[in-house]
């Protein structure tokens, strides 16, 4: 049964050849050199697919550390409520000193 030439590099690349299937395969390799091209590219690939892989990871738990900022309503319901105060008795002073 043949494999295409991707699955072949993919198990070579990923130690899941026979010791047999490995020796036949470099062999191969050092024959062909864009099998040889193909395995150096595909290494990189994966390579590069689990840096990429790890740097979300880490930016998604640098993120997860980060607490959320939570709205105090009751500073805010003080606050509005003080300058409703404060209006409220500013304009009863305004009032009372025009009548």
């Amino acid at each position: 049964m043949a494999e295409n030439r991707f699955n072949q590099i993919d198990r070579y690349v990923s130690g899941l050849m026979a010791a047999e299937e490995v020796v036949e395969f470099e062999q191969r390799m050092r024959e062909n050199l864009g099998l040889a091209e193909g395995v150096h590219l595909h290494r990189d690939i994966l390579t590069g697919m689990e840096l990429q892989f790890m740097r979300e990871l880490k930016d998604r738990l640098i993120l997860a550390d980060i607490p959320e900022k939570k709205i105090n309503w009751k500073l805010i319901a003080l606050i509005v409520g003080g300058v409703a105060v404060l209006g409220a008795a500013g304009y009863a002073i305004y009032y009372y000193y025009l009548s």
